[in-house]
């Protein structure tokens, strides 16, 4: 995805899910955990992860499987 070589872009869940290959719930269920970065709120109904903060996890994730 083109919005993720935008490192101050602002992804919604929708994006995150397809970006992560994970579910809504286990999305959030990871922020709960510390595991996931935790998105910004930018009001009542409005909430969305930074580009660079979602590449970097899924960065971290891929070293993981490495090792």
């Amino acid at each position: 995805m083109d919005v993720l070589q935008i490192p101050n872009a602002q992804l919604t869940i929708e994006t995150v899910c397809i970006v992560t290959g994970r579910c809504r719930s286990t999305i959030y269920a990871m922020v709960k955990k510390g595991t996931f970065p935790a998105p910004r709120s930018w009001g009542t109904h409005c909430t969305r992860w930074q580009a660079a903060a979602v590449v970097a996890w899924l960065d971290e994730q891929a070293m993981s499987e490495g090792t």
